[in-house]
């Protein structure tokens, strides 16, 4: 018997728990405040205005932020896809 084929198309479409466009859009705005931060304490550093292990701690600071601000962009589509 010779049935005819069916093509199954699957979605590609990505969608997260929390939409992905948005996500992102959160993901940028942490990450640009956390560097307009960084640099404000960095300036003050360089100025002697604070101590300078402020610096590194707020570098090291803004390295957590990225990492964890990626990795919840990530699992956000990865677990959210259809």
């Amino acid at each position: 018997m010779n049935e005819p084929s069916i093509p199954v198309t699957r979605s590609t479409h990505r969608r997260g728990v929390i939409r992905p466009e948005i996500a992102r859009k959160i993901a940028f705005a942490i990450i640009t405040l956390s560097l307009c931060v960084c640099t404000m304490l960095a300036l003050l550093a360089i100025w002697d205005r604070m101590a300078g292990d402020v610096l590194w701690r707020a570098l090291a600071t803004l390295a957590v932020i990225i990492v964890a601000t990626g990795l919840f962009t990530a699992v956000n589509e990865h677990y959210g896809r259809e």
